[in-house]
């Protein structure tokens, strides 16, 4: 409970000694329970709270803005009402548990009409008796809407207890100010919980999406078992009988190994048939992993800035105007990067365009004149650049790597072999009025790829986050 019956007669009749002529500058409603206005007595500018939040309900004053930086959309017609307002009387009522305050304003007669009996609630009425707005901490309950005939305040049963407001001699308003010292303290957190609480339920949703797109990255040795097994069935294609439901074959393995593995067949399907959906699922799963790792790149540094965004608010909560802004992820504060990056032989970085629109950034932007240029001739894909340093040369392991890069993110991805061009980036020319990513090349040389599929999934992991 808030302030009780007597004390807000006291504090309503200080209202009426004190405040009657003092205008309103400023109006603000930060959320659905308060209303702060902004007056001017003297040339001295004061704010005064009407607040019914629920255990700390009352009618206030502090000589230093309070927190209002957040609004609701109700308060411009509260504004547009009270500006420029005058306060022309005060009156509170025991039995009723309620103050009225009366205003004249350039737009006729208003007034404000503070019930502290539960459900608590203020509301602004016109002269013709006609209730305007109503701001209420629980609205489902408010005992008014906006349209409703205004009413007086019914009596209540309350124990008229001795008031526990304590002036100091200092206050210019000292039942007002002992007021909000009695209750200030109670709901100077709110604000801060009003912003903590959407980040709280933000990380919570982040946390849960993170787990899901892990478990979506985790899956690249899955996607390996496929390829391994698309390749042993492709070999043997000739052993596996027909409507066979599992077979033993010998698998070479990269290091030298020779081991008897027993792969699950699909009677339905012959085995060339299963081999293809094999690495299906292979190059699909791939696919997955890539996306997932991209995605929890993005994922990690929205918790990273949700967190230090909940950080900055604890630490904020000891500061007189608490106000907490939160960071925006870095991925929306730079460009996403308009290629892939991998490594290839010796360490050496490897660029793929990202789509049609990132080729073109990469290949106008970012490739310089003494860069190595790829693509697969004649089929739409990415482009591929080599970063070289001045004067440095391309290696042969290096060319057939990024080859390798450039059929896998091209229309030719799953097959054995492509033709590849390559050329330096001073040689390709970007036509005006070329659709995005057309380009022509001045100077091309070729060759015939056969793809190597270890050597492509060493290329791929690599790809950097």
């Amino acid at each position: 409970m808030g302030l009780q019956p007597l004390e807000a007669v006291a504090v309503a009749d200080e209202v009426q000694r004190l405040l009657t002529g003092a205008t309103v500058q400023k109006v603000y409603v930060p959320h659905y329970a308060l209303v702060v206005l902004e007056l001017r007595q003297a040339r001295r500018p004061l704010w005064l709270l009407a607040d019914v939040t629920p255990s700390s309900q009352r009618l206030s004053v502090v000589l230093q803005k309070p927190n209002v930086q957040s609004a609701v959309p109700a308060q411009t017609l509260w504004r547009s009402v009270l500006k420029e307002a005058v306060l022309v009387s005060a009156s509170a009522d025991a039995g009723t548990h309620g103050v009225a305050l009366t205003f004249d304003s350039p737009k006729g007669k208003w007034s404000l009409h503070v019930s502290l009996a539960a459900p608590a609630f203020v509301a602004l009425v016109n002269a013709k008796e006609r209730v305007v707005a109503v701001l209420s901490h629980s609205e489902a309950k408010a005992p008014l809407r906006a349209g409703d005939a205004w009413q007086p305040l019914v009596a209540v049963k309350s124990k008229m207890a001795p008031s526990r407001l304590l002036p100091a001699k200092a206050d210019s308003f000292p039942l007002l100010q002992a007021a909000e010292r009695l209750f200030g303290a109670a709901t100077a957190a709110q604000p801060l919980q009003s912003a903590r609480a959407p980040l709280q339920k933000k990380l919570k949703k982040l946390e849960a999406t993170l787990e899901k797109v892990s478990l979506e990255a985790s899956r690249e040795q899955t996607a390996l078992q496929h390829l391994r097994d698309g390749e042993l069935i492709k070999k043997n294609a000739h052993a596996i009988a027909r409507g066979a439901r599992e077979v033993t074959l010998t698998e070479y393995l990269p290091d030298g190994q020779v081991v008897q593995r027993t792969v699950s067949l699909d009677p339905k399907r012959s085995p060339q048939a299963l081999a293809e959906w094999h690495f299906h699922q292979y190059r699909r799963l791939q696919r997955g992993v890539a996306i997932a790792r991209e995605r929890l790149a993005v994922l990690a540094r929205e918790r990273a800035a949700l967190l230090e965004a909940m950080q900055a608010l604890g630490e904020n909560a000891v500061t007189e105007n608490p106000r907490v802004t939160l960071p925006k992820p870095k991925e929306r504060q730079a460009r996403a990067a308009p290629y892939r990056s991998y490594v290839g032989t010796g360490g050496q970085a490897i660029w793929v365009g990202k789509g049609a629109k990132g080729n073109d950034v990469l290949t106008v932007h970012h490739a310089k004149p003494d860069h190595v240029w790829l693509h697969v001739r004649g089929l739409a894909g990415a482009h591929v650049v080599v970063p070289l340093s001045r004067g440095q040369a391309l290696s042969q392991d290096v060319l057939i790597d990024a080859a390798h890069l450039a059929l896998h993110h091209s229309s030719a991805k799953g097959e054995d072999k492509a033709e590849v061009s390559y050329t330096l980036a001073k040689y390709v020319r970007k036509p005006k009025g070329a659709a995005m990513g057309a380009v022509t090349l001045t100077n091309e040389k070729s060759f015939w790829l056969v793809v190597d599929p270890q050597r492509l999934r060493r290329l791929l992991a690599s790809e950097a986050p």
